[in-house]
C-alpha cells in the first residue's frame, strides 16, 4: 500500500506486515518476511492487472483464490 495512512490502518487492525510498492521491493520483501516460502493469504484490492498477476504468480504460497467483484 503506497499510502502511510492506510499501511498504519491495516497494521493497528491486525495486519502482520503491510509493505509500500514504491519504496520497498515487494517480491524481495515476500521472500524475507515469508523465508521464500510466499504468503498463505494476501489481500489485494487495487484491481491493477499487474498487481494481480505478481501476488499470483510470485507471492502466493497455495493458489486458491476468491475475486470479489463489486
Amino acid at each position: 500500500e503506497p499510502v502511510s495512512d492506510k499501511r498504519q490502518t491495516a497494521l493497528q487492525l491486525g495486519a502482520n506486515y503491510s509493505i509500500n510498492p514504491f519504496e520497498q521491493d515487494v517480491l524481495e520483501e515476500a521472500k524475507q518476511i515469508t523465508d521464500g516460502r510466499g504468503f498463505d493469504f494476501v489481500v489485494e484490492t487495487s484491481g491493477v492487472l499487474s498487481t494481480i498477476q505478481t501476488f499470483f504468480c510470485h507471492i502466493c504460497s497455495i493458489l486458491k483464490y476468491d475475486i470479489f467483484i463489486k
